[in-house]
């Protein structure tokens, strides 16, 4: 066993827990004794997990997406596709305070006018990095509201999503 533990092949998850399995050890002990993994490790998997299904699972549930459509004419390339993220900034947002959301856009009405969003809560000790709240309900937002294009980066690793324009651009981006 210590020669597993200290060999470079103890990183690999799926022998250990092979390994484990062969010894007839409980899963505790795989846990304890195989498993060099921070408690964070091993969650990130499961999140990352979560994530993906409950994002997949609200876009397979929302009709075919529908592509924005202004009947004035108006150039509707600065809107995202369904799919793209985008941000929204709070009515009572000020320059010194912008509170900002980030979401994804599921799909747009008929009429175009508005957008279907799944919503990304900010993470309190992380400002700038949103998860993806799963089991909250999806919202309609005027697409005149969204903000797009915004530098978004997923982080695999705890499956959040970096917002990396800084909030008072993005609050200076508000159409007023």
């Amino acid at each position: 066993m210590e020669h597993f533990r200290s060999s470079p092949e103890s990183s690999d998850v799926r022998l250990a827990e092979s390994l484990a399995r062969v010894c007839k050890h409980s899963l505790r002990t795989q846990i304890n004794i195989y498993d060099r993994r921070t408690e964070s490790e091993r969650r990130s998997q499961a999140l990352s997990y979560l994530n993906r299904s409950a994002v997949n699972f609200i876009l397979d549930e929302a009709p075919a997406p529908c592509s924005p459509k202004d009947d004035s004419d108006q150039e509707t390339e600065d809107l995202p596709s369904p799919g793209e993220m985008c941000a929204l900034v709070s009515c009572d947002a000020t320059q010194e305070n912008p509170t900002v959301f980030l979401a994804k856009v599921l799909k747009y009405t008929a009429d175009g006018r508005s957008a279907r969003l799944a919503w990304f809560k900010e993470v309190e000790t992380r400002p700038t990095y949103f998860e993806f709240q799963a089991g909250t309900d999806v919202w309609e937002e005027k697409a005149s509201s969204l903000i797009y294009p915004v530098d978004v980066v997923f982080h695999r690793l705890d499956g959040t999503y970096e917002l990396r324009t800084p909030k008072k651009r993005l609050w200076s981006m508000i159409k007023k």
